[in-house]
């Protein structure tokens, strides 16, 4: 069965999503979550979107060591700097200008994985 083909905007925030993409090794360390990923089911099947202004990924600390650190650096590279005060063990809020994109992992980590994520 062939892969839907969708017409994606090219603004932001998708494009800290085509970005991100582009620099990240595999694309098995992230995935896309929240608002984004709701226009994404909307536009495949052509249903009226709801705008967002945020991007969120959800980080695999489960399977890639330091998966948080990795996805955190593309971002730096792109010009985004951690918002102070927002890193917790379970997201950390970044922001380029007016452009925010939040990094999630599980909340139900333990201490061990908690270590190895970061």
């Amino acid at each position: 069965m062939p892969l839907p083909v969708v017409d994606i905007p090219h603004s932001t925030p998708w494009e800290t999503v085509f970005h991100l993409a582009q620099l990240t090794d595999d694309p098995h360390t992230w995935m896309l979550t929240g608002g984004l990923m709701t226009q994404l089911h909307a536009l495949m099947h052509h249903v009226d979107i709801r705008p967002t202004t945020d991007a969120d990924f959800l980080i695999n600390v489960l399977s890639y060591e330091h998966s948080v650190m990795r996805v955190r650096n593309d971002l730096i590279t792109l010009g985004f700097a951690i918002r102070q005060g927002s890193l917790s063990q379970y997201t950390t809020r970044m922001v380029r200008g007016n452009q925010t994109v939040d990094l999630l992992v599980d909340n139900h980590l333990s201490p061990r994985q908690q270590r190895r994520a970061f």
